[in-house]
C-alpha cells in the first residue's frame, strides 16, 4: 500500500512540473555567461574574460524559463588531458553535451544576461530540434581553433560553449527571430593554436609510440589549482618544443607549433544577419518543426508538425498502461477466474481505497510546501 501512495504522489509531483511555453508566449533569448570553472575558482576567470556561455529564455508572458548550454563532461581539463594510459593504449574520458533546464540558473552562477532577440513558442520548439541534432553531430568537446599563420586556413575548429551559442543564434535567426536592438554585440572567448604548416593525422593514434610518450609527459605535467589553460599550453610548449599531438574526437592529429603557439581572446563576434536560409538549420530526422516561413526549405514534408514535451509522453504512456491493465485484469477475471460485476475489476480493493490515497497523497505535498506537521505522517526527508 505505501508503494502505492508513494507512486501517487511521484505523479503528483511529475504532473505539476509539466511546464512549457504557450503558443501566445512572446520569449526573450538571452545570453548568458558564467566565470570559467566557476565552481573551482568563482569569479577569478572572469578577471580574464574567460567564460562559460549558454542561452536562456524566458517569457513576457508567463513566469516560464529554459535554459540550454553546451558543456564538457566530465570536464574541460578532461578535453585536453586523457584518463589514463593502459598496456600502451591511451584511454579518454570525455565528450559534449547539450544540457536542457526548464529553469534558469538564478543562484548566481551567470554573471550577465544580454537581451539578444525575441522568438515565439513555435520558433522555440524548432530550435530544441536543432538543439537535438547538434548533441547528436558533435558529441565531443574540442577546446582549440588550429590556425596555419601563413595562409589563415582552419586547421582544426574548435567545439565548445562558445561555438554552440553562435550557432544557436545562428538556428533562431533563421528560423525568424527578431532582434531585440539592431545593433546589439557580443563577445566570445577564442582559444587558438597557430601552426606554420598542414596538421598530419596519425594512424592508430591511441596506440602510436610517439603519440602515448607524448601523452604519458603531459599526465606528469603538475598542474596546479591556479594554474590557466594558457600556462598549461606554455608550459607544455616548452616542454616539447613545439611538437604538439592534438586528440579530436577519437582522432590524433600532429601539430607542429610555431614560435609564439597560443592566444586566448574574448572579443566581439559578429551575430547572423542578412536573409534568413532555413537550409542552414538542420534537425534530426523525425523531429523537424518549422514555423510557417516564406524563406522555409528543406525537408518541407514536415513542415508544421508540432512535438510533444516529455510530460506529456509520460501522460500517454501511463493512460495506455493503465487501458491495457484494466482490460487485461477484466478479460483474465471473467474468462479465466469465472468473477462478474464489480469483481471484474482486477486490484478492486486497491483501487477502492484509491480516493483516500489520494487526498493523502495531497495532504502529505501541502504539508511539505506549508512547513505544517499535522497528520503525523511520519515520512522524513529521502
Amino acid at each position: 500500500m505505501n508503494k502505492i501512495l508513494l507512486f501517487v504522489l511521484f505523479l503528483i509531483t511529475l504532473l505539476q512540473s509539466v511546464n512549457g511555453f504557450t503558443d501566445n508566449d512572446e520569449i526573450v533569448v538571452l545570453y548568458l555567461e558564467a566565470p570559467l570553472f566557476f565552481s573551482k575558482f568563482g569569479t577569478l576567470l572572469a578577471n580574464v574574460n574567460a567564460f562559460h556561455s549558454g542561452l536562456g529564455f524566458y517569457s513576457l508572458n508567463s513566469d516560464e524559463t529554459y535554459q540550454v548550454d553546451f558543456v564538457a563532461v566530465p570536464g574541460v581539463l578532461e578535453s585536453i588531458l586523457p584518463n589514463r594510459i593502459e598496456n600502451g593504449e591511451i584511454i579518454w574520458n570525455t565528450m559534449g553535451k547539450v544540457q536542457f533546464n526548464d529553469t534558469i540558473d538564478k543562484s548566481g552562477y551567470w554573471s550577465s544576461e544580454k537581451k539578444i532577440m525575441t522568438i515565439n513558442n513555435e520558433i522555440f520548439e524548432t530550435f530544441l530540434c536543432w538543439a537535438q541534432n547538434y548533441n547528436e553531430s558533435l558529441s565531443y568537446y574540442e577546446l582549440f581553433d588550429v590556425l596555419n599563420r601563413d595562409t589563415k586556413e582552419l586547421e582544426v575548429k574548435s567545439v565548445v560553449c562558445n561555438d554552440f551559442v553562435w550557432a544557436g543564434f545562428n538556428a533562431l535567426y533563421n528560423l525568424g527571430g527578431t532582434y531585440i536592438n539592431e545593433s546589439v554585440i557580443a563577445s566570445r572567448d577564442v582559444v587558438t593554436l597557430y601552426t606554420r604548416q598542414h596538421i598530419e593525422y596519425i594512424e592508430d593514434g591511441s596506440t602510436n609510440a610517439e603519440v602515448v610518450q607524448f601523452y604519458r609527459a603531459m599526465l606528469n605535467v603538475s598542474i596546479t589549482k591556479n594554474q590557466t589553460i594558457n600556462g598549461l599550453i606554455n608550459e607544455l610548449d616548452q616542454l616539447f618544443q613545439g611538437n604538439f599531438y592534438l586528440y579530436v574526437n577519437g582522432d590524433y592529429y600532429n601539430v607542429t607549433l610555431d614560435k609564439t603557439p597560443f592566444t586566448f581572446n574574448y572579443s566581439v563576434t559578429p551575430l547572423p544577419k542578412g536573409e534568413r536560409d532555413l537550409s542552414n538549420v538542420t534537425f534530426l530526422e523525425g523531429c523537424y518543426h518549422s514555423p510557417n516561413n516564406e524563406n522555409s526549405s528543406g525537408n518541407n514534408n514536415n513542415i508544421g508538425k508540432h512535438f510533444i514535451g516529455g510530460g506529456w509522453v509520460f501522460i500517454i504512456i501511463l493512460v495506455s498502461f493503465v487501458t491495457v491493465y484494466m482490460v487485461g485484469g477484466v478479460l483474465i477475471n471473467k474468462f479465466k477466474n469465472d468473477k462478474s460485476g464489480l469483481d471484474l475489476i482486477p486490484n478492486k480493493d486497491s483501487w477502492s481505497n484509491l480516493g483516500g490515497l489520494i487526498s493523502d497523497g495531497f495532504g502529505f505535498v501541502k504539508s511539505k510546501i506549508t512547513g505544517s506537521t499535522s497528520g503525523g505522517s511520519g515520512y522524513s526527508s529521502i
